[in-house]
């Protein structure tokens, strides 16, 4: 089973339409979107392959040609990161679950949000 998680904001939404769309009837494919709460660190955009090893994309802005991704085959590090990032899953908003999409849900995300101050 494949699971992936994005990163819910303004910019992000038609991909998510998109990937939502596209994993739709594949059965071993789980999609959800995490909600960034108010003044909360972005989380890292990170790939984990067989708990053996993880690839961290765009940590960080750097000039051109300096690394900006990196790859971490330690063991206990790619545990620590299958960890949180499962916390992270779990506090998701599941919108595909083994390929059948809840379009309630998908809705629910295009509704504009109210101010944080209301």
């Amino acid at each position: 089973m494949s699971t992936g998680g994005v990163l819910l904001t303004e910019e992000n939404l038609p991909w998510i339409n998109e990937l939502a769309a596209a994993f739709t009837g594949m059965r071993n494919v789980s999609l959800a979107v995490y909600e960034q709460k108010g003044g909360a660190v972005e989380p890292l955009s990170v790939q984990i392959f067989d708990e053996s090893r993880v690839f961290i994309m765009h940590a960080a802005e750097r000039p051109s040609g300096e690394p900006r991704d990196i790859s971490i085959e330690d063991r206990i590090t790619v545990l620590l990161l299958d960890d949180y990032y499962e916390n992270i899953w779990k506090a998701s908003t599941l919108l595909v679950d083994a390929g059948i999409i809840s379009a309630e849900r998908l809705r629910t995300l295009a509704r504009p949000k109210p101010p944080a101050d209301s």
